[in-house]
């Protein structure tokens, strides 16, 4: 594959939590944040907001150029296992009004009414009337734990993080291995923490109430940890949040001095990647400190494995919707993902949110590259912000191709860890090496078949191998087929449009209306020949000896300029040729009928060629 000034916008980005304010910032906001993100989904963090001033709104050149051979890679940290526990519950985005003058819920009468605390539901009665206390198995399970009835360990659902105890089988007695149909189909997963789901909720004892002033109902005991909470769930958390006087004693916000910035300015420069344009420049940058979240990262990091505790450093683009330097404090907009992340760490409701398209499946997308992040970051006005948080990946599950249905790393493995392949590596299907070997002798024949009246000759950037086993073997069952002097192999040019990094991550996408990357897995494809345009020679596909001629065709990259283009250098076997020396769009039926016809030219295969 042959790629002349080649850019690429960046792929679809991850989706992650779209929490809080609005107003305006600035660029770039980097954050030195101290982190970490469980596999359960939540993230605990010191964070310095970094923002970067852009001096026009967001020009398209700016934010997408990808330009070197070795762009960042991406860690995607999976929610797929148990959380560390927590001191309160996190709250939702938005905040509810408790409404003291509403009347509660009508209750069941008591002789109806599951005996478990808080539960309204009505008790379970079977075919032959027989009427059991619990409205099912679960709170019966449950109410034996509340009053210290538990079950022996040999007892325990099988499944790693599961707490109830395993299922009594209907006939001939005995036990299941499992509690039921979800952890023995290994579709269960560990919720959160402190986040209130129905099937899940239970109250600790009458005597331990809710925090919040004025409340009397128990606190809310997480099912998975057995940890009570300050709260009687997320509404009064979140409720007790807003009456304390704004969010400083969740988190609090300290600019930095030009002294303890210009670290994070060097960090931010140094990981910024060549060929992505000028680096932004940092005008100011923040600490944010959330010792809830502090405490979450610590107690996450001890629960590694000796050896796995390594921290590193990389950043994480969302949305600013604030101005958090005059307000000093993170706002409470449900649309500024840098307030959310920050008062309340990461949740697995907010991922895929504004992005639907995830390299390596279900997670939350970090990066060691500033510049990667930066494509990723949606800004107020002439400013930007992103976070760069110390992270916990853990024990990294690398790959180097995309899995979006990814949903877990694999058993021991904490995180996974996208990276490209090596020059050397081939795919078995269709996979891409550098084409070092051949570099100058492709950019020398680009040259020389440039023709003088089309301009100067484009810089060649990057150029690739493609390497297809099925396609090349259909070429060569082709080539034997043909008889002398007509089975030979020439090399044209063919010119399409691309539209992803193709040299991110050494692979096709799988984007319908990417013509570079659907030729290369496919081949060339009769349906996809556009026959309601005008064709020179009828409908077929085209190519050219001359790099200038193809070159008019190719489509660029991303955007609308014409800065960065792709084309295909192809080996093909035309066969026989047919020579023209004017247009003739009716060609495809007259080549038709040529084949078909008895007195077809001494050796004219099975498909017209035309050369003119």
């Amino acid at each position: 594959m042959y790629c002349s000034e080649h850019r690429f916008a960046p792929p679809p980005p991850p989706s992650l939590p779209t929490p809080l304010p609005s107003d305006q910032f600035t660029q770039g906001l980097d954050m030195s944040m101290k982190g970490y993100v469980a596999p359960d989904g939540m993230m605990g963090f010191h964070a310095t907001p970094l923002p970067i001033p852009n001096p026009q709104p967001f020009p398209p050149q700016q934010w997408a150029d990808v330009s070197s051979l070795f762009t960042p890679p991406q860690t995607l940290l999976h929610p797929s296992q148990s959380a560390p526990n927590f001191q309160t519950n996190p709250p939702q985005h938005q905040a509810v009004q408790a409404n003291p003058l509403a009347p509660p819920p009508a209750l069941l009468p008591e002789g109806e009414r599951c005996i478990y605390p808080m539960c309204n539901k009505r008790r379970y009665k079977e075919d032959d009337g027989k009427m059991h206390n619990f409205c099912g198995r679960y709170h019966a399970t449950e109410y034996k734990k509340l009053k210290g009835e538990s079950f022996p360990p040999e007892m325990k659902c099988k499944t790693p993080g599961c707490t109830r105890q395993k299922r009594a089988r209907d006939e001939g007695g005995g036990y299941y291995d499992y509690c039921g149909r979800s952890c023995r189909d290994g579709s269960f997963r560990t919720k959160p923490a402190g986040i209130i789901h129905v099937h899940h909720k239970f109250f600790s004892a009458a005597g331990e109430k809710c925090s919040l002033p004025g409340c009397d109902k128990p606190r809310f005991v997480d099912p998975a940890s057995g940890r009570v909470h300050d709260y009687c769930g997320i509404t009064h958390a979140n409720q007790a949040t807003i009456q304390s006087g704004g969010v400083s004693q969740v988190c609090s916000v300290r600019l930095l001095s030009p002294g303890e910035q210009g670290p994070v300015q060097s960090h931010f420069s140094s990981q910024w990647a060549k060929g992505k344009g000028a680096c932004p420049t940092i005008t100011c940058a923040f600490e944010i400190t959330n010792q809830q979240l502090e405490t979450r990262w610590n107690t996450y990091k001890q629960s590694l494995p000796r050896g796995s505790q390594c921290v590193e450093k990389y950043y994480h683009g969302t949305k600013l919707k604030c101005d958090i330097v005059n307000a000093g404090n993170p706002c409470n907009d449900n649309d500024c993902g840098i307030c959310g992340i920050s008062k309340f760490g990461m949740f697995r409701k907010f991922i895929r949110r504004n992005i639907n398209f995830q390299r390596f499946g279900h997670g939350f997308y970090f990066a060691p590259n500033s510049s990667k992040c930066h494509d990723y970051t949606q800004g107020v006005q002439t400013h930007r912000a992103m976070l760069l948080v110390e992270i916990l990946p853990g024990k990294k599950h690398t790959i180097l191709s995309n899995d979006v249905k990814l949903t877990n790393p694999p058993d021991g493995c904490h995180s996974v860890f996208g990276k490209q392949a090596k020059p050397s590596t081939t795919q078995s299907v269709c996979g891409l090496v550098n084409a070092s070997g051949q570099y100058e002798k492709l950019k020398k024949k680009f040259s020389k078949s440039w023709c003088s009246k089309k301009g100067n000759v484009p810089k060649i950037s990057h150029v690739l191998e493609i390497v297809n086993p099925k396609l090349q073997q259909r070429l060569d069952n082709y080539v034997s087929k043909l008889s002398w002097p007509y089975n030979g192999v020439e090399q044209y040019y063919h010119g399409t449009q691309i539209k992803c990094d193709m040299l991110e991550y050494y692979e096709p996408c799988s984007k319908s209306n990417c013509g570079v990357c659907g030729i290369s897995k496919r081949g060339f494809d009769p349906q996809r020949i556009n026959s309601s345009s005008w064709q020179r020679f009828g409908k077929g596909f085209y190519f050219a000896p001359n790099s200038s001629k193809s070159y008019d065709y190719p489509r660029a990259t991303h955007d609308a300029t014409d800065k960065y283009h792709c084309m295909l250098v192809c080996d093909i076997a035309p066969g026989c040729k047919y020579t023209l020396y004017k247009d003739d769009h009716r060609l495809e039926v007259l080549l038709r009928d040529i084949i078909r016809s008895t007195e077809a030219p001494n050796g004219f295969g099975d498909y017209g060629r035309v050369q003119i």
